[in-house]
């Protein structure tokens, strides 16, 4: 069989569409994961084969999107049906030479649609996370319409497959049937120091704001000020907290004699089982890692939520915090909540015992290999 997994948008895409191709190669068919420049170090990193289909090297989502979050979710199905658009030929091209039985692809990777419907080939939707992406699919169609006529369908094509990572509690009544698969967290790693993957008698607070916080701030952060004035708070309740940043800005959340917390570039999956709490933006990476490991989780998003959290919250794993009530003080006085009361850790340690039992990817491999050969 041969399987081409279509990947984009950032390295949070990357990691959560790698154990499912890993596993197929490692039964023993052949794999190739295309996706834009910016990931195609990420797909390496993830010892998988890459390939460019598109010369973007940034996400390049405009800082200036709506607030509300239907308007929201628009712009990001346009975003990534114009990306879909500029990777059609490239992935023809591909196709051609490389010849795929199956294709898998994301939720919004509308690449592995349209590719599909123009071969006559089979396709799998693999989803990075909770969020029901079709809440993205008005919006892209309006860009899609045309291409999607050129091959006679009026609507984004349904997958042959859909697969679905969320544990049993979480599933929402509403959603698409879908084939479970256990959710398994990745990283990009380096070379692991003790402190990573122990703990003192401290409770352990990681704090983060995705992989591309910077200096001034960007898309989906807290900037590294509020980190820095975050760990100050949460050190001074008698926590350890460690924060978790791209190795350029950690020097500047320790004091000019390198004190302060533990802060860099740490694989999230060896780190977070040592917690007792994860405070971070909401990125989908973050959250489903979190709730592996059963580690209760306090959400400070910039973009007002669409509602894939909620479920979390009724079950009691996590407080999400709306707009308006995201100053240091709330953050504190919600971590200081979780900290304290252990029935948060209780309804997170039930979910990652739920994940813990889904079917690992190697058992979906299966299904590639059933819908190759029909």
């Amino acid at each position: 069989m041969r399987a081409m997994f279509l990947t984009g948008g950032s390295k949070g895409a990357v990691f959560p569409q790698a154990p499912l191709a890993r596993a197929a190669l490692d039964a023993g068919h052949r794999v190739i994961m295309a996706g834009p420049e910016m990931v195609v170090p990420t797909i390496a990193m993830a010892a998988l084969p890459p390939v460019s289909v598109s010369p973007r090297d940034r996400q390049a989502l405009s800082t200036d999107q709506p607030d509300d979050p239907a308007e929201q979710m628009r712009y990001v199905g346009r975003w990534y049906a114009e990306l879909a658009l500029q990777t059609r030929e490239p992935l023809l091209r591909l196709a051609e030479q490389w010849r795929p039985d199956v294709v898998v692809g994301g939720g919004i990777f509308y690449s592995a649609a349209l590719l599909a419907r123009e071969l006559g080939l089979p396709t799998v939707q693999q989803p990075w996370g909770l969020l029901d992406s079709r809440v993205y699919d008005e919006a892209a169609l309006e860009v899609l319409r045309p291409a999607l006529a050129e091959l006679g369908a009026d609507a984004v094509p349904e997958p042959d497959i859909r697969l679905d990572v969320a544990p049993p509690s979480l599933r929402r009544p509403d959603a698409p049937a879908g084939r479970p698969i256990r959710w398994i967290p990745g990283n990009q790693y380096r070379p692991l120091e003790p402190w990573m993957y122990t703990k003192g008698a401290a409770q352990r607070v990681l704090l983060t704001s995705g992989s591309r916080v910077s200096s001034a701030g960007t898309l989906h952060t807290i900037e590294v000020a509020g980190l820095r004035l975050l760990a100050e708070r949460l050190g001074a309740l008698g926590v350890e907290v460690v924060v978790a940043v791209p190795d350029e800005v950690a020097a500047e959340l320790r004091g000019p004699d390198g004190s302060g917390p533990h802060a860099g570039w740490i694989p999230l999956d060896v780190v977070t089982p040592t917690c007792d709490l994860v405070v971070h933006h909401g990125g989908t990476g973050t959250n489903m890692t979190a709730m592996a490991a059963g580690v209760p989780q306090v959400i400070v998003r910039e973009i007002p939520s669409v509602g894939e959290m909620e479920p979390q919250v009724r079950m009691g794993s996590v407080i999400d915090l709306p707009k308006g009530r995201q100053s240091a003080d709330d953050i504190v006085d919600a971590c200081r909540t979780v900290l304290a009361d252990p029935g948060y850790a209780e309804s997170a340690g039930k979910l990652a015992a739920e994940i813990a039992a889904m079917p690992p990817p190697a058992e979906v491999v299966g299904d590639l290999e059933r819908l190759a050969a029909d």
